[in-house]
């Protein structure tokens, strides 16, 4: 089974939330990729998270690039044609009015995954 999170740029509290879930189903043997559009954005100033012993995959559409500065067109490119190489079974992505949203939904139409819309508050809600 592969899980796929998408998100527009990862905090220091989405890699904790996305570590905890890693934590819990690579003893199950599934495989987790986290897929960030871009690693930058004006509206918050923290610091770069780091990747390195995750344990994950992590892949940003757009290194060194601010989400705000880049159209809608080229995230859903972006988001979809990495789906379409890494072929997941479930996406966890924001709801379709955003464009990485709408990306993973397509490539759900497409491959027939599952997709679930919802800010990554929701997902880990339960724990």
């Amino acid at each position: 089974m592969h899980l796929v999170i998408i998100w527009q740029r990862f905090l220091p509290y989405h890699i904790a939330r996305i570590r905890h879930l890693w934590n819990r189903i690579s003893p199950l043997g599934y495989r987790l990729s986290a897929i960030e559009v871009a690693s930058e954005d004006e509206s918050y100033e923290f610091p770069k998270c780091d990747f390195t012993g995750q344990g994950f995959e992590h892949i940003c559409c757009f290194p060194k690039v601010s989400y705000h500065k880049l159209r809608p067109r080229n995230i859903h490119k972006s988001v979809f044609n990495i789906l379409f190489k890494l072929k997941p079974d479930v996406i966890f992505a924001p709801a379709t009015p955003l464009p990485e949203g709408m990306a993973a939904y397509a490539y759900r139409l497409v491959s027939g995954c599952r997709f679930m819309p919802r800010t990554v508050q929701a997902w880990f809600q339960n724990g």
